[in-house]
């Protein structure tokens, strides 16, 4: 199964205690699922604290972040 998951700010220099809980949750799976493959999606920062391995990927994105709250002008159809 291809997984994504979206840790933008894990790379960022002064993380916070999701960016925290994300990382380990994220290492733990690197460690333990051999069989799936992950695709991390992260914003470039200056802390490269995850490395890639044969089943993981991080793929850096340049985007604006989504403000606190999910609060983001999405268009209405």
């Amino acid at each position: 199964m291809r997984i994504a998951i979206e840790a933008q700010r894990i790379f960022r220099k002064n993380k916070h205690g999701m960016d925290f809980v994300a990382l380990e949750c994220i290492r733990e799976l690197q460690k333990m699922d051999t069989n799936n493959e992950y695709y991390i999606f992260v914003s470039p920062g200056e802390d490269h604290c995850l490395k890639e391995s044969a089943n993981m990927r991080i793929i850096e994105v340049k985007c604006p972040t989504i403000p606190y709250g999910n609060k983001w002008p999405y268009p209405v159809p």
